[in-house]
């Protein structure tokens, strides 16, 4: 059973080509507190690849990231203890009000990667929420 292809809602999101027009729908949907279905459950989501080890929970505060080599290698998260965690990718979620969180992490990334920012200060999500070819947006920044 089900059906095949992007759900209606998600086919729509795609055809935006305005980064505003993106933020307004996302603004329009969210649910407080939420992770949709799709992203969080089945064979590819998040709680199947978090069971199988695939994908790790961390909370933590970062204080820098560093790139093995440029464009291609394994990101290294240090944090203020100066422990490190190294990752292929990394997924960000934020608890949250009206304004971006993080907006210092969040304006640092964007400058020093070259990545766009919407007028409100969020990030510009592509139609996968993916900010980055290596940054998928989620939670807050989503």
């Amino acid at each position: 059973g089900g059906g095949q292809g992007l759900p209606k809602c998600r086919r729509h999101f795609a055809s935006l080509d305005s980064y505003a027009e993106r933020r307004d729908v996302i603004k329009r949907e969210r649910v407080a507190g939420t992770v949709s279905a799709s992203v969080s459950r089945g064979k590819g989501g998040l709680r199947y690849a978090m069971g199988e080890n695939r994908i790790r929970w961390h909370r933590e505060v970062v204080r820098s990231v560093t790139q093995e080599e440029a464009g291609g290698g394994k990101l290294t998260l240090w944090m203020p203890s100066g422990d490190s965690i190294t990752v292929d990718q990394i997924i960000l979620a934020t608890g949250f009000g009206k304004d971006p969180p993080a907006r210092h992490l969040i304006n640092s990334i964007a400058q020093r990667n070259g990545l766009k920012l919407c007028d409100c200060g969020y990030p510009a999500p592509d139609e996968s929420l993916r900010w980055h070819k290596r940054i998928f947006l989620a939670g807050a920044l989503a």
